[in-house]
């Protein structure tokens, strides 16, 4: 029985601090079919319908943050070993970008995606190796990783844990997940709130669930993972704060996000990269960014 605070009612749902859970969600969840229906017909099609041409327009900033990743994932890997021989699952690898960053790196990188249109878009945009299933109907017991990478996924399925664990099962020994998760109901979107934003980051279909450090923390340490690294991305959510109202404008929208690219551009240009993970350290233990990264190590 899921049980908790209601921290948010939306489009006839709630969404509670679930005591049960461990972490913050939708209540009542949808079901299994209504959510594969969703995401396999809809998401792309319905929800996200210009993602593909947005996300290519910001392709060297994409492609700047994939590359930081994916050298602290290299250089935390238990194992030094060269980097032609490091295996990477995507999984939920989207319009393939990351996947391309990993190959042109050397990586062995594949990725699973259930969207035919995100698919077929991948395939033929980056030439990246990629399956059209889910986790859940992919073989678990042959291919093991050094990495697996779960950007944004999270949030729309049914049970955190177990996803956890299923990706725990690709690994190998000393191998890394690493899960990028939205960090909502954070400290930026309260003062906000009481400053008169409506609740925008809540979506009570497209996520389901909602996560802070702690909850995520908890449910990676459930499942049998060790925490080594735990960061956020930019906290945009700070020009709320600067009367840069950006949730329905969208040229001031597009004004905020050009100055979060100028900044990490500018920290590429000046090789300042420890100014910038020790500054998202930081906000990641203030609870502020905009979304949170967390690696963990298979033991």
């Amino acid at each position: 029985m899921h049980k908790g605070t209601i921290l948010a009612t939306s489009q006839g749902k709630q969404v509670i601090n679930c005591k049960t859970c461990g972490y913050t969600h939708v209540n009542p969840l949808p079901t299994q079919t209504e959510l594969d229906d969703f995401y396999l017909k809809s998401f792309y099609q319905d929800v996200k319908t210009s993602y593909f041409e947005d996300y290519e327009r910001d392709h060297d900033w994409w492609a700047l943050n994939y590359n930081w990743l994916l050298d602290d994932l290299v250089n935390l890997l238990s194992s030094k070993k060269p980097v032609d021989k490091i295996r990477l699952l995507d999984i939920g690898s989207g319009p393939g970008l990351f996947l391309k960053c990993a190959k042109d790196k050397g990586i062995q990188a594949i990725g699973i995606e259930p969207s035919k249109e995100a698919f077929k878009y991948s395939r033929k945009k980056h030439n990246v190796d990629v399956l059209n299933v889910t986790l859940e109907n992919m073989d678990q017991t042959v291919e093991k990783y050094d990495i697996v990478h779960s950007s944004l996924v999270m949030e729309h399925i049914l049970n955190p844990l177990e996803y956890i664990k299923k990706s725990k099962k690709m690994l190998k020994k000393g191998g890394l997940l690493c899960i990028i998760v939205p960090n909502d109901f954070n400290p930026i979107q309260t003062i906000n709130v009481k400053l008169g934003c409506k609740q925008w980051w809540v979506s009570p279909f497209e996520h389901l669930n909602y996560f802070n450090s702690k909850s995520l923390r908890g449910l990676v340490e459930k499942a049998g993972l060790q925490v080594v690294n735990e960061s956020v991305t930019f906290p945009i959510d700070l020009f709320l704060l600067f009367n840069k109202n950006y949730l329905n404008n969208s040229t001031l929208g597009q004004e905020c996000h050009f100055m979060r690219k100028s900044f990490e551009f500018n920290i590429e240009k000046t090789s300042s990269d420890k100014f910038r993970k020790d500054l998202y350290k930081a906000f990641f233990k203030l609870g502020v960014g905009r979304e949170l990264v967390m690696i963990a190590k298979k033991k």
